[in-house]
């Protein structure tokens, strides 16, 4: 409903309505903004970056796991939902999966776990 009004009055463009990342940000839920800023980056690798995340990447047996650089707090477990399979947050522990559906830990990637915030939004991609 949102959706079709913002398109009515020229502030979404046509496919919002089935495309909710194409809405404005402020339209769109915290969590959805960084699953938008995510999947962007997964699809083409650039993101229009309206969540403000920067993210750095490590590699181990031909995985890649982006971790961003700052905690999206309440808002991380939400956003790997959202993401998906790939999506994740940083724990405690390391890095959790969507639904605790994978983990890895941080330092064979290369991260320094005292360096990377809690509730960071991460993401895997595989090597093809």
């Amino acid at each position: 409903m949102l959706a079709t009004i913002l398109i009515l009055f020229g502030l979404a463009p046509h496919g919002a309505d089935s495309n909710p990342c194409l809405l404005p940000s402020w339209a769109i839920a915290t969590p959805l903004v960084i699953a938008c800023d995510v999947k962007e980056l997964q699809v083409s690798g650039v993101s229009k970056n309206r969540s403000g995340l920067t993210f750095q990447q490590g590699q181990f047996n031909g995985i890649t796991l982006h971790v961003a650089t700052q905690s999206s707090g309440s808002n991380a477990e939400k956003a790997a939902m959202l993401i998906g399979a790939t999506g994740g947050y940083v724990t405690a522990n390391g890095v959790a999966g969507a639904a605790k559906a994978w983990k890895a830990d941080l330092a064979p990637f290369g991260f320094d776990p005292a360096k990377i915030p809690v509730n960071a939004v991460a993401f895997i991609e595989f090597k093809r």
